[in-house]
């Protein structure tokens, strides 16, 4: 949860472990290099969930030279590409086992010609029976995310967070002074967000929900009486109606 000590990971290895799997946020990322030193001294696998920790782009390869053996993205969610895509990036040989785990070919051992990540000499023969076989990416979706990866590298965070954190100060302005409060880019370490304190969070989320149209806010900190608006995959012709409903539901 917070200060991560070598101990704690090193009083649960063994000979049965092999991984260990390291969920990187804002809060948590001051600890990697804790596990990642623990990890190489006993020769274990690090294996790092980066699923939401885009942008800013600088994370594609942030957590790989902070000592990561293996990195997880979504394909989705900021990169814009397919839902059901992804990126695995890091050691070319961890990469390469994963990625025969996704075959299960029907070929002459004596014809086959693996990709060019895979090195041959290290097979015995030709992976018949991947188990991740059913879990495989599709071309299209391959094609998809190399698209939204090359769109998002190439996109300027700056100025991007600067024209989300625009509507969402006129977002605020418009609900005429409730409590919300503008959390930017800096802070969250992602992209701005807006927090909206109300007397009970899950009850008012509920509401919003059963709306038409139906809004969806973050519940991460409904504990707190805080809902979250994020908005990456908020569209400027959102912005009007969101408003509406978030005034219609709030006290």
């Amino acid at each position: 949860m917070r200060g991560l000590e070598a101990w704690e990971i090193e009083a649960a290895l063994s000979p049965s472990v092999v991984a260990v799997g390291f969920s990187v946020n804002a809060a948590s990322i001051v600890d990697l290099p804790t596990a990642a030193a623990v990890c190489r001294a006993h020769g274990i696998t690090l294996i790092v969930d980066a699923a939401a920790q885009l942008p800013p782009k600088e994370n594609l390869k942030r957590f790989i030279a902070m000592g990561a053996d293996l990195v997880a993205f979504s394909g989705g969610k900021a990169l814009g590409g397919p839902q059901a895509s992804g990126i695995l990036a890091g050691r070319r040989d961890l990469v390469a086992s994963a990625l025969l785990q996704q075959l299960d070919m029907d070929v002459a051992p004596d014809t086959w010609l693996p990709p060019k990540l895979i090195d041959r000499a290290n097979l015995r023969g030709v992976p018949h029976h991947g188990i991740g076989r059913g879990f495989k990416a599709g071309k299209e979706e391959i094609v998809g995310l190399l698209t939204a990866l090359d769109r998002f590298v190439k996109a300027d965070d700056a100025a991007t967070n600067a024209a989300l954190e625009a509507r969402l100060r006129a977002i605020a302005a418009a609900l005429n002074g409730r409590d919300v409060m503008l959390v930017p880019a800096v802070k969250t370490g992602r992209v701005p967000v807006l927090e909206i304190a109300v007397p009970d969070a899950l009850a008012f989320s509920a509401r919003l929900q059963r709306g038409d149209p139906p809004v969806h806010l973050s519940e991460r900190h409904a504990a707190r009486g805080i809902l979250t608006l994020d908005p990456q995959v908020l569209l400027p012709e959102h912005d009007a109606p969101l408003v509406e409903a978030l005034r219609a539901a709030l006290p």
